[in-house]
This record gives structure tokens, C-alpha cells and sequence, in this order.
């Protein structure tokens, strides 16, 4: 009499290769995930530079935009934009200076301009600097603080 199955070592080697195959798909989950949640904050960026042109333009009035490093959050006035999970805002460049306070302040003139700022992003082993220009508020990603440097300079 024969009898059928798979042996203990057969069932170990099966279970080892699955625990590979998650681990290598845990790690490339991972990597999107962050650029993600990267790419989210990149909207609220854009979203509150945005707000805060119209804003200061509509009540004719130079305002202040305040990116709160500690809180992870940019405030106008009354509004508040909160960064996505985990996404942390490691520095504000503004063409004059690297900021490490926990709070920066970009001013924005009652015509909408402000001085071109950049934010550079973090979340896990990802970063990346968005990049907005003063004048016309056209948003830009570089991966490098160099490339975000020499769009300031500009």
C-alpha cells in the first residue's frame, strides 16, 4: 500500500518560498506607498500656496502663509491643510535661507506673489523638495536639494 501526501520537507519549502514572495512584495508595497503619501502631500502644497494667492488677492492685503514643521500642518488665517500620514516636512528653503525652526513664514503680497519657496518632503527612506516659483506659483518636483537650490536661484 502507497500512500500519498507531501512530506515535511516538501511543506517547508513551499512555505519558505511564500515567505520570500511576501517579503519581496512587502518592500516594493512599501516604496509606492511612500511615493504616495509623498504625492498627496504634494497636493496640499499646491492646494494651499493656491489659497493663499487667491486669498491675499481678494482681500487686497498682504497675508502670512505659516508651514508648522512639528504640527506637519500649513495655516492661512483660519485655514488649516494637514499633511498625509507619516510625511514629515524635514526643511523650507527660501532662496535666502535653509529654515529649521519648527515654524516658517512665507509672506504673499496683496497681489498674490510671494517669494519662490521650497519644501522638502519626507516619509520613510523617500524624500523629494517641491519646488514653487514666487511670481507665477508653478509647482515643480526635483529630487535633490542642488536642483530645488538652483530652481531658487533662478
Amino acid at each position: 500500500m502507497r500512500r500519498t501526501g507531501f512530506t515535511l520537507i516538501e511543506l517547508v519549502v513551499v512555505l519558505v518560498i511564500m515567505a520570500l514572495l511576501v517579503s519581496i512584495a512587502a518592500v516594493s508595497l512599501r516604496g509606492t506607498m511612500d511615493r504616495y503619501h509623498l504625492n498627496q502631500a504634494k497636493q496640499v502644497i499646491i492646494s494651499s500656496d493656491a489659497k493663499a494667492r487667491r486669498h491675499a488677492r481678494s482681500i487686497e492685503r498682504p497675508l502670512v502663509m505659516t508651514i508648522d514643521r512639528r504640527k506637519r500642518q500649513i495655516r492661512i488665517g483660519e485655514s488649516i491643510f494637514r499633511m498625509p500620514a507619516a510625511v514629515e516636512v524635514a526643511s523650507v528653503d527660501t532662496g535666502r535661507r535653509v529654515t529649521v525652526g519648527t515654524e516658517v513664514e512665507i509672506d504673499f503680497g496683496r497681489s498674490g506673489w510671494s517669494p519662490s519657496y521650497a519644501v522638502e518632503l519626507k516619509r520613510g527612506s523617500a524624500s523629494r523638495w517641491i519646488v514653487v516659483l514666487g511670481g507665477s506659483g508653478q509647482v515643480l518636483t526635483v529630487e535633490d536639494r542642488e536642483a530645488a537650490d538652483e530652481l531658487l536661484s533662478l
